[in-house]
């Protein structure tokens, strides 16, 4: 068992980083932590956390995890992120976390007035899943929409007759960004819903 008093944790052909930022909502006693997970291809191992309050007593908790992508395209390297979510108990001044993968073991404590007052709130299982996949939906209008924009801005540069023979075009092209618009409008709505908790 190692005790760790750094962000940064190391596994076999992993790194576990702990976020800076821990947060507390005072009214729904919802509490979170958040780390990021940097391993070469998929692991076996999965990662097992635990929390308990400083008289030593398991505290409940729940994990949301992120889908692992590439940290860049074709990259072997995957990144995941983690939220890990319980409730403050009113009787510790310190938390006590371990963090377990292929039989490395890291402590680390972190004082319960080190969480600083944010509105948070307690998230679907899924919630990191689904913010990828809407943001990410989005750069594909975005970068659709540029395409398009500028096809648009070389049919302005065409002479008057070449012009009026792609009038259709100008047309569909229009629409198309405002369907995109639209999309993203939509998945805006979407993210905002999702960050409403359950």
């Amino acid at each position: 068992m190692t005790l760790n008093t750094k962000n940064e944790m190391s596994f076999k052909d992993t790194i576990v980083t702990l976020n800076e930022g821990y947060y507390w909502n005072g009214e729904t006693n919802v509490a979170q932590i958040t780390f990021k997970e940097v391993c070469i291809a998929e692991s076996n191992d999965k990662i097992e956390f635990d929390i308990k309050t400083d008289a030593g007593n398991e505290m409940p908790m729940s994990l949301i995890k992120g889908k692992a992508i590439p940290e860049e395209e074709d990259s072997m390297v995957l990144i995941t992120d983690y939220i890990l979510q319980f409730g403050m108990p009113s009787d510790t001044y310190y938390l006590k976390f371990k963090i377990t993968k292929g039989g490395i073991s890291y402590d680390f404590i972190i004082d319960y007035r080190d969480f600083e007052k944010k509105d948070i709130k307690e998230l679907d299982n899924n919630y990191l899943v689904e913010k990828q996949a809407l943001n990410n939906e989005n750069e594909t209008f975005k970068a659709q929409k540029k395409a398009l924009e500028d096809e648009l801005a070389n049919i302005n540069k065409m002479s008057e007759e070449e012009k009026k023979a792609k009038e259709t075009r100008v047309t569909e092209i229009n629409q198309a960004i405002v369907k995109i618009d639209n999309d993203i409008k939509v998945n805006m709505h979407k993210l905002e819903v999702l960050e409403e908790g359950i």
